[in-house]
């Protein structure tokens, strides 16, 4: 909690009152089935932490890697989008 707020601090000071403003504009998607692929691979990275912190906490010995849940995670969009070599060179740069 000390980084959080200590971050925020810092963030602050950076910015200024700029950070504390949110503004909300409604602009349409350029993808939106690109966009439903995202909303699933954050529901599955979500799922699949919170199974890792569950199997962590039980002391159940399973090898359960961080890196499985990112490779699991991406997946939707992998292998369901018809952009995904795009996007696969815009990660490798």
């Amino acid at each position: 909690m000390v980084n959080l707020f200590l971050t925020f601090l810092f963030l602050r000071a950076l910015l200024g009152k700029s950070a504390a403003t949110v503004t909300s504009e409604d602009q349409p998607l350029a993808d939106p089935k690109l966009a439903e692929l995202c909303r699933a691979s954050i529901i599955v990275l979500l799922a699949l932490v919170g199974l890792r912190v569950m199997v962590t906490f039980l002391g159940v010995n399973f090898d359960f890697r961080i890196t499985y849940i990112a490779l699991v995670s991406a997946l939707p969009i992998l292998l369901f989008s018809p952009k995904r070599i795009h996007l696969v060179r815009r990660m490798t740069g």
